[in-house]
This record gives C-alpha cells, sequence and structure tokens, in this order.
C-alpha cells in the first residue's frame, strides 16, 4: 500500500512538471508550476523554474534592447534627413551656409551620441559623422572667412550628403534587424515590465 502511495506521489510530481516544462517549450513563459516536494523530482522542479526565470529575464532584455535599437534607428533617420536638407541649402549663398553650418555642429553632436550607442553594424559610419563635425568645427571657426573657404565648403556638403544617405541605409537596416529581434521573441508569451 505504501508502495502505491510512493509511486504515485513520484508519478503526480513527473506528470506535473513534464506539463509545466512542454507551457514553457510552447512559449509560455508565465507558466508556473506549485511543487513543495522535497525530493529528487522537487529538487528537479526547482531547477527548471530556475531557469525558466533567467529565460525570462532574457527575453524581456531582448525586448527592451530591440525597442531601444528601434528608437535609436528612428533617431538616426531623422537626423539623416536633416543633414541631407542641410546640405542641399547650404550651396545657396555664403551667408546661409555659415548659419546652417552652426545647426549642423548640433545635429552632429546629437547624431553622433546616438551612433556611439547603436550596435556594431553602425560603426563605420562614426568616421563619416567624425568627418562632419570637424568641417563644422572648421566652418564655425572660419565663419569671417567664407568668401575663401566656399570650394572646401561644396565638397564637405557632398560628403554630408553621402553621410546622410548611409546614416538613412544603417537606420532602415537597425530597423529591419529590431523587427526581427521582436518577431524572434513574440513566440514566448510574457509580461514586460
Amino acid at each position: 500500500m505504501i508502495n502505491y502511495f510512493v509511486t504515485k506521489s513520484i508519478y503526480n510530481g513527473i506528470a506535473r512538471t513534464i506539463s509545466y516544462t512542454r507551457e514553457i517549450a510552447e512559449g509560455n513563459l508565465n507558466a508556473c508550476i506549485d511543487m513543495d516536494q522535497e525530493d529528487e523530482i522537487g529538487t528537479l522542479t526547482k531547477a527548471i523554474e530556475a531557469m525558466v526565470s533567467k529565460l525570462r529575464e532574457v527575453v524581456r532584455s531582448i525586448g527592451m534592447g530591440s525597442d531601444e535599437i528601434a528608437a535609436a534607428s528612428q533617431q538616426v533617420s531623422a537626423g539623416s534627413l536633416q543633414i541631407s536638407k542641410g546640405a542641399n541649402e547650404q550651396a545657396v549663398s555664403a551667408e546661409e551656409i555659415a548659419g546652417i553650418s552652426r545647426s549642423t555642429i548640433a545635429a552632429t553632436a546629437e547624431t553622433d551620441k546616438i551612433l556611439h550607442e547603436l550596435i556594431p553594424d553602425v560603426i563605420k559610419t562614426i568616421d563619416l559623422v567624425k568627418e562632419i563635425a570637424a568641417a563644422s568645427s572648421e566652418q564655425k571657426a572660419g565663419v569671417e572667412q567664407v568668401n575663401n573657404a566656399i570650394h572646401l565648403l561644396n565638397n564637405i556638403i557632398q560628403e554630408n550628403a553621402a553621410s546622410a544617405e548611409e546614416l538613412a541605409t544603417g537606420a532602415e537596416e537597425l530597423a529591419n534587424q529590431s523587427d526581427q529581434l521582436r518577431l524572434m521573441i513574440s513566440y514566448f508569451r510574457h509580461e514586460m515590465e
């Protein structure tokens, strides 16, 4: 009779643990199990619960990371459009070039900050942004000498336009990667904090 109850207790514990792990395997990270057995089955279940807790943290972290990447991509894209528009308007006159250079310096500083937060796929664009920042600093310091520097500024304008296109392409690529990450973690059902 005791064997019957021991066997039934072991069987019930294993069956509940299997049911719990199946829910997790089906993507339900909100699944839980209430197991107070103090035997090997209980120990196994506690180990599985610890693993699921860590998995929840990883999925939550990936979700937040993909949101951050999406937000940064949108900021880079918006900055790229500003830089591209500014580059086209700089060719109008030396007076306008000086004014746009000041706004380009601010946009370049913001873009530089965003790029340092993005994933390694964007690192190659940092050198282009630094060139823009250097050119903008020279423009600010040499506003009085704009008549002598117009030829140099025209070259920088073309570099700005090329950089803006590369930034926009990078931002679109990051947005696509963010969407792919969201799609990958959408398999798991969990509560985001």
